[in-house]
C-alpha cells in the first residue's frame, strides 16, 4: 500500500508539471493523518485560491458560456499572480501567548509528576467502567486535523510563491507528510498488542508524541516569522519540509495504539454512534476552519494594510499550535492510567448479547432486533472488515474527486467567483455534518435500524450521481443542480462512513488476522492511496471530457461502494435474528425472575427485622462469621 501511495505522489507530481501546469498536485493528497484516518477536504479550498486568478483573465460571458475548462488550463494561474502585491508588514508574536502556552505546559507537567506518584488522572471518575469523556474528547479531537487543513490549504499557495516556488510546491507542502505518515502507521500496528496491553505504555506514546510535535512546531512558528523577509528560500524550505516529516511521524505514531484503546473502553453497542458522531466533527472542521482563519486574519492585520504571507502562515501555524495544545491537556486529564483486566485482557469489550433491546416498556416503541457484527460467525466477521476495507478505498476516492472538481466547475463553467464557490463547498460539508447527526439520532433512539441507515445513505449518494450530469432538470437548475448532487453524494458519503468504521470495528476479533488494529491499518493505508488519486482523477476527467463524462465514472465508483455496502447488509439481514430475539428474551426473562425473588427476600428480611431486633442481630453475627475452615484461617491475624 506504501508503494502504491507514492506512486500516487510520483504521477500528481509529473502531472502538475506537465499539461495540467502545476495545478492538480495542489489538490493531491489530503493533510496528515491524525487519530482518525479520514482526510476528508483538503482539495477544494485550495483549488479555490488556484482558480481565483483564473477567472479574472476569464470573462463572465466566456465562463458562462461554459468555455472548456481545457482551454482554461493551458495558462497557468500562477502565471498572473504578482509576487511584488504581497504584503510585507510584519507583525510579531506577543509575548502572551508563549507565557500562556508555557503555563499549560507547566500544569501538565506537574500533574503528571502526581500521576507517577500513583494519582489518577483529575478527569478520571471510576476506572472499572468507560468513561463519556474519553468519547467525548476524541470526538473533539476528529475535527483538529480538518480545521487544520481548510485554514493552512488557501494560504499555501501564495506561501510557496513567496519562497521563489509555484503550484506544484504549494501541493508538496500539503501533501507530503503522507509519506511519512505512511511509514509510521506501518510502525505504529506493531506497537499496539492487543492481547498484552499495557495501559502506561500507550499512555505515555499519547503524550510524549504530540508534545513533541507541539515542540516543533512552536519552533517552527518562530521560524517562519524570523525569516518572513529573507531571500534564503532552499534553507527554508529544506527546514519547513523535514520538520514536516518529522512532525508528520511523531503525530501518526500513536494511531493505531489509540484505536486499540478506543475499542477497549467502547462497548460493541455504542461504537457506530460515536463513529458517526465523529464523521460530525470532520464536517464541523472543514465548516468552522474558514471562520477562524478569517477571524484570524482580521486580528492580526487590524483593518490595517496586507500582512506578509510568511508572517500569516506562522500566526495560522500558532493558532492551530494552541488548539492542539488543549486538545492535548484534555487527553492527559481523561485518559486513565491503568485500565481494569476485565478491559485490558483482550482488547476489547465484547458484547454476546443484542446490540438493540427488545424492551416494550409503557411509551417505547419496539424495535425490530438487529443482528450485531459481533454476533456472526467468524468468517463473515472477516468478510464485513474486509469490505469496509474496501468501501475505506472507493469512498474517498469519490469524495476527494468532488471536493476538487466541483468548485473548479463553479468557477471555469459558470463564472463564479473564488470565494463564493468555497462557501458553496462549505455549505456542502454543513450538510453532511447535519445528515450525520439525523443519522446518529435514528439508531441511538431505535427509529431506524444501523444497516437501514447504511445502505439509505449508499443509495442517496447513487441518486447524487445521476442529478451530477448536465442533461434536462439538471440542465435547467445549472450550477444548483450541481450543488445539489454533491449535497446527496457528501452527505450520504459522511452518515455511511461513520457507520462502515463502527461496523468495522464491532467485527473485528483481537488476536486474528481481522483485528482492530490490522483493520485501522489497512484502512488508513487504502485512505491514503485513493485521496491520492482521487483529485487528480476528477479534475483530469473533468479537463477532458466536461461534467457529464465526469458524472459517468463518478456514477461507476458510487455503484461499485453501494454494491459493497449492500453485500455488507446483506450479511446483517441473512443471520438469524429470531434465534437471537428468543436469546434475549430468554434472559430477559430469567433476569426479571431473579430480580423479582431478590426483592421478596429482602422484604421478607426487613419485616423481620422490624419485628424482632433480636432476630436481626443473629443474622448479623450469621452473615458476618466465616463460613468455611478456609475462611477461618483467613480470618487470623
Amino acid at each position: 500500500m506504501t508503494c502504491r501511495a507514492l506512486v500516487c505522489l510520483a504521477a500528481a507530481w509529473a502531472a502538475a508539471e506537465g499539461s495540467l501546469d502545476a495545478q492538480c498536485n495542489a489538490d493531491g493528497c489530503a493533510a496528515l493523518p491524525g487519530e482518525d484516518h479520514d482526510w476528508w477536504g483538503a482539495g477544494f479550498l485550495q483549488e479555490s485560491y488556484i482558480m481565483a486568478s483564473k477567472t479574472s483573465k476569464l470573462s463572465v460571458s466566456e465562463s458562462l458560456n461554459k468555455r472548456s475548462a481545457l482551454d482554461a488550463e493551458i495558462t497557468p494561474a500562477t502565471h498572473v499572480i504578482n509576487v511584488e502585491d504581497f504584503g510585507q508588514r510584519i507583525v510579531p508574536f506577543p509575548w502572551q501567548i508563549f507565557a500562556f502556552v508555557i503555563g499549560l505546559f507547566a500544569v501538565v507537567a506537574i500533574h503528571e509528576w502526581k500521576v507517577a506518584k500513583g494519582m489518577e488522572p483529575w478527569m478520571v471518575a471510576d476506572v472499572s467502567k468507560p468513561s463519556t469523556r474519553l468519547q467525548i474528547m476524541g470526538v473533539f479531537g476528529a475535527s483538529g486535523g480538518f480545521v487544520s487543513m481548510s485554514m493552512v490549504v488557501p494560504i499555501s499557495l501564495d506561501f510557496s510563491l513567496s519562497l521563489g516556488a509555484g503550484a506544484t510546491t504549494s501541493g508538496l507542502l500539503v501533501s507530503a507528510g503522507v509519506i511519512s505518515s505512511s511509514i509510521a502507521i506501518v510502525v505504529s500496528k506493531s506497537l499496539a498488542n492487543e492481547r498484552k496491553w499495557d495501559q502506561k505504555f500507550f499512555r505515555n506514546l499519547g503524550i510524549v508524541c504530540p508534545a513533541l510535535c507541539l515542540f516543533l512546531g512552536f519552533l517552527g512558528a518562530i521560524f517562519l516569522q524570523m525569516t518572513a523577509t529573507s531571500t534564503n528560500n532552499i534553507l527554508i524550505w529544506g527546514i519547513i519540509l523535514t520538520s514536516g516529516q518529522i512532525s508528520a511521524f511523531l503525530g501518526t505514531l500513536p494511531a493505531i495504539p489509540g484505536a486499540v484503546f478506543w475499542g477497549m473502553i467502547t462497548p460493541q453497542k455504542d461504537r457506530t454512534y460515536w463513529m458517526v458522531l465523529n464523521q460530525c466533527s470532520r464536517n464541523f472542521g472543514l465548516v468552522i476552519g474558514p471562520l477562524y482563519f478569517a477571524l484570524l486574519k482580521l486580528g492580526v492585520t487590524g483593518g490595517g494594510e496586507r500582512v506578509n504571507v510568511r508572517c500569516m502562515m506562522a500566526w495560522t501555524q500558532l493558532f492551530l499550535l494552541v488548539l492542539a495544545t488543549v486538545n492535548l491537556m484534555f487527553g492527559v486529564f481523561a485518559v486513565p492510567a491503568v485500565l481494569p483486566k476485565t478491559l485490558a485482557g483482550d482488547g476489547s469489550q465484547e458484547e454476546p448479547d443484542q446490540e438493540q433491546s427488545a424492551s416494550s416498556s409503557a411509551g417505547t416503541a419496539v424495535v425490530a432486533i438487529e443482528a450485531s457484527q459481533d454476533q456472526l460467525c467468524d468468517k463473515d466477521r472477516e468478510q464485513i472488515v474486509s469490505n469496509m476495507i474496501m468501501y475505506s478505498f472507493e469512498r474517498p476516492l469519490t469524495v476527494s474527486a468532488v471536493e476538487v472538481s466541483t468548485v473548479m466547475m463553479l468557477e471555469v463553467f459558470y463564472g463564479w467567483d473564488s470565494y463564493t464557490s468555497g462557501v458553496a463547498f462549505a455549505s456542502i460539508a454543513l450538510g453532511g455534518m447535519l445528515m450525520s447527526m439525523v443519522g446518529a439520532v435514528l439508531m441511538r433512539y431505535g427509529i431506524a435500524g444501523e444497516s437501514q441507515v447504511f445502505f439509505g445513505s449508499a443509495v442517496a449518494g447513487l441518486l447524487g450521481s445521476l442529478l451530477l450530469f448536465d442533461t434536462g432538470f439538471t440542465a435547467v437548475l445549472g450550477p444548483w443542480g450541481l450543488l445539489i448532487a454533491d449535497g446527496f453524494i457528501y452527505g450520504g458519503a459522511s452518515v455511511a462512513n461513520g457507520i462502515a468504521e463502527g461496523w468495522a470495528s464491532r467485527a473485528a476479533k483481537a488476536g486474528t488476522s481481522f483485528s482492530l488494529a490490522d483493520y485501522r491499518t489497512k484502512n488508513a493505508l487504502t485512505t491514503i492511496v485513493s485521496r491520492c488519486m482521487g483529485p487528480i482523477i476528477g479534475r483530469f476527467l473533468v479537463d477532458y471530457g466536461g461534467r457529464n463524462f465526469y458524472a459517468l465514472l463518478q456514477g461507476i465508483v458510487i455503484f461499485m461502494s453501494c454494491r459493497t455496502v449492500y453485500k455488507t447488509c446483506r450479511m446483517v439481514w441473512d443471520f438469524d435474528s429470531s434465534a437471537a430475539a428468543e436469546k434475549l428474551i430468554a434472559k430477559a426473562g430469567k433476569e426479571a425472575a431473579a430480580t423479582e425473588k431478590t426483592n421478596a427476600v429482602t422484604k421478607d428480611v426487613s419485616e423481620v427485622v422490624e419485628n424482632s431486633p433480636e432476630t436481626a442481630a443473629e443474622l448479623n453475627n450469621e452473615l458476618d462469621a466465616p463460613e468455611t475452615s478456609k475462611d477461618v484461617d483467613e480470618a487470623k491475624p
